[in-house]
């Protein structure tokens, strides 16, 4: 058996960026500049708005990068966020959200999810009745599968293609090595980002 020390560097190498590539996902999540921006001229003329969005910021930055928690909490803030979305959007965002399966004790990494519905919720176009935002998430004692959908944005080559959703693929790889699979389908109609981890 052979150890080349250039390929083991080249491997730590690798692991590293995937850490901070990791970390910046992360954060690109817990802080999303573009709701804010959304958000922040509605401040002054909704005071409740600033507090529903100050109370998910104080959530989310409770939240570390390193330690899981639970299922639940991670339903939870992905009804807020999709909530204040609607909210930025004047209510010109179509949503629908669906949970099957009820695994109270999964544990997982926090937002480790929601990198496929900020990517929806950012790029996607959702604004029409009959093509809305559909967020599915199917729970098992084992395993966690997300499929997101959203109208095709035809301003944009692909979906897919920007710096952000990379970064959560590399946060899955990071977090979840060898136990994730990601599939991603575009058509001329529906774009699908579809999201299995292996949680025991």
């Amino acid at each position: 058996m052979f150890w080349s020390k250039k390929n083991s560097s080249k491997s730590q190498e690798f692991q590293e960026i995937l850490k901070l590539r990791s970390e910046l996902s992360f954060k690109e999540i817990q802080f999303d500049v573009a709701l804010f921006q959304l958000l922040t001229p509605l401040f002054d003329e909704k005071p409740l708005l600033f507090k529903d969005w100050k109370d998910l910021q104080n959530k989310v930055l409770q939240a570390v990068e390193e330690k899981t928690w639970t299922i639940q909490d991670e339903i939870e803030f992905i009804e807020s966020y999709v909530n204040l979305w609607k909210i930025a959007k004047s209510d010109e965002l179509n949503t629908q959200l669906t949970i099957k399966g009820n695994q109270k004790d999964i544990q997982l990494f926090p937002l480790i999810t929601l990198g496929a519905i900020q990517n929806a919720l950012q790029l996607g176009y959702n604004s029409m009745q009959e093509h809305p935002l559909k967020i599915r998430i199917q729970l098992s004692q084992s395993s966690l599968q997300l499929e997101v959908s959203n109208r095709v944005n035809h301003y944009l080559q692909n979906q897919a293609d920007n710096m952000q959703f990379e970064n959560w693929k590399s946060r899955l790889e990071y977090r979840y090595p060898e136990k994730h699979q990601l599939f991603v389908n575009s058509n001329s109609n529906i774009f699908k980002s579809t999201l299995i981890l292996q949680i025991n």
